[in-house]
């Protein structure tokens, strides 16, 4: 991945002149890395007893709207993956998502809330994107370039998918698990904006997006219970294969998945492993889950 550090001027423009946005971005990368050197060393993220949480959170919910200040393209590329308007609403929308999920989660908001913020996230969305007039999806319709076969892609774009409904999920478990999908949604767009000022090249872009989606696994440190993580491995799975095979409205699917799950929880049907339980799962479904991601995206590493 050869990045063309010659072209790195390019990101300054002037859009942001005094630096706004790019302050915010290079806070919100360190921490980022902050975040997840924490959850190395102590199994979970620095968030729940940390009295600064709401104003990290609030940094990030920031770094998003900020991004309002460049001019972007309408209409999407047909060769590179490159931000356009609707990409860029759709990175607010569903970053603010997580900022808020993570903040009601945080104060230990009834979760029945997050299940409105989930579905209100996905009407803003649609509005979004029928308003812009837009035929494509956001993330599935990401260009690859021409090194990779129309199956290949599709592996990796469907991989990508089952990782997204994941995250949505993630949104529902605890403010950690609500946190780390802001890595990719943040990362996402400014990859693009690498790929447009000519620093990386478009499989560049799908490599460390995967990256960045694949590392939400390690988040399953955080949880000790059974519902959740039963939550993560079937609701993902119900959600992407209703959605992808089967083209179920997403509204109806998601309110089944989301609404069983709070029914569950307020009715204390759950079990709580153990730490040497939680250990041995936790680590299992981390390894399996890497392997069958990197099996299926082995066209980006080969």
């Amino acid at each position: 991945m050869p990045l063309k550090i010659q072209n790195i001027y390019k990101l300054f423009t002037k859009e942001d002149t005094l630096n706004v946005h790019k302050i915010l971005g290079i806070s919100c990368l360190a921490h980022f890395v902050y975040q997840f050197i924490f959850l190395f060393n102590h199994n979970q993220m620095n968030f729940r007893e940390n009295k600064f949480t709401p104003l990290l959170l609030l940094i990030h919910g920031c770094l998003s709207c900020s991004s309002l200040i460049f001019h972007v393209p309408l209409k999407r590329h047909s060769g590179l993956p490159i931000i356009n308007k609707e990409i860029r609403l759709h990175s607010i929308i569903f970053g603010l998502r997580s900022v808020i999920c993570s903040l009601l989660l945080y104060y230990n908001i009834t979760k029945l809330v997050n299940i409105i913020v989930i579905n209100l996230t996905m009407l803003l969305a649609d509005v979004v994107t029928k308003h812009l007039h837009s035929n494509t999806t956001t993330m599935r319709d990401m260009p690859f370039g021409k090194n990779l076969t129309e199956q290949e892609q599709k592996s990796i774009t469907r991989m990508h998918s089952y990782n997204q409904f994941s995250a949505t999920i993630f949104t529902m478990i605890n403010v950690d698990t609500a946190f780390s999908p802001l890595v990719a949604i943040q990362l996402a767009v400014f990859l693009m904006t690498l790929v447009r000022k000519s620093i990386i090249k478009e499989l560049d872009w799908h490599r460390i997006y995967a990256i960045s989606l694949w590392i939400n696994i390690l988040l399953l440190w955080t949880i000790d219970d059974a519902l959740n993580i039963l939550l993560i491995i079937t609701g993902s799975y119900i959600v992407g294969n209703a959605r992808i095979l089967y083209r179920i409205n997403k509204y109806f699917i998601w309110n089944i998945v989301l609404c069983s799950y709070y029914i569950l929880l307020t009715n204390n049907i759950n079990y709580h492993f153990s730490a040497d339980q939680k250990y041995v799962i936790s680590n299992f479904i981390i390894v399996y889950y890497l392997i069958k991601s990197l099996y299926r995206s082995k066209a980006l590493w080969i």
